[in-house]
């Protein structure tokens, strides 16, 4: 049995997901959404769900961590006002220091939320951690980092 990447503690298949996604059971449902939209990647979340989905189960999902819910949320907000769907975003106001460039998301290039989200994350939990950003040339101990050598 194949069991989808981001459960990898239950022997639950991709037919379990989808009958758990249509069935009544809504504490599994919740469960199973929460885990979706936590740890599965982005194009993955709408293969399995709807923004009516999100939307429906958001108070329900036991979030792993505050700030994820807050981006969710947020998000959850902005395509509310907009009638947009999901899609990859940024402001141009986070790239003030390059006024001549149109912000881009990059895979594996941290945006300025997740930059700060992941610092505030690792000095919280006593981690030091390297961060470098090769293509601006940014590297080293996170501020506020325990550990210095």
């Amino acid at each position: 049995m194949e069991r989808p990447y981001f459960i990898w503690d239950y022997d639950i298949s991709e037919e379990q997901v989808g009958a758990i996604l249509r069935g009544d059971d809504d504490f599994a449902k919740n469960w199973l959404i929460g885990r979706i939209v936590q740890y599965a990647r982005w194009d993955d979340i709408w293969s399995y769900l709807t923004l009516d989905d999100v939307r429906r189960h958001f108070d329900q999902i036991a979030w792993r961590l505050p700030f994820m819910k807050e981006m969710w949320a947020h998000a959850l907000a902005v395509w509310s006002q907009e009638a947009g769907e999901p899609r990859l975003r940024e402001r141009s106001t986070a790239y003030a220091s390059f006024p001549d460039q149109e912000p881009q998301l990059h895979e594996g290039i941290l945006t300025p939320l997740q930059r700060n989200s992941l610092a505030q994350f690792f000095c919280k939990s006593g981690w030091a951690a390297i961060l470098v950003n090769r293509r601006h040339g940014v590297g080293g101990l996170l501020p506020g980092s325990p550990v210095q050598r």
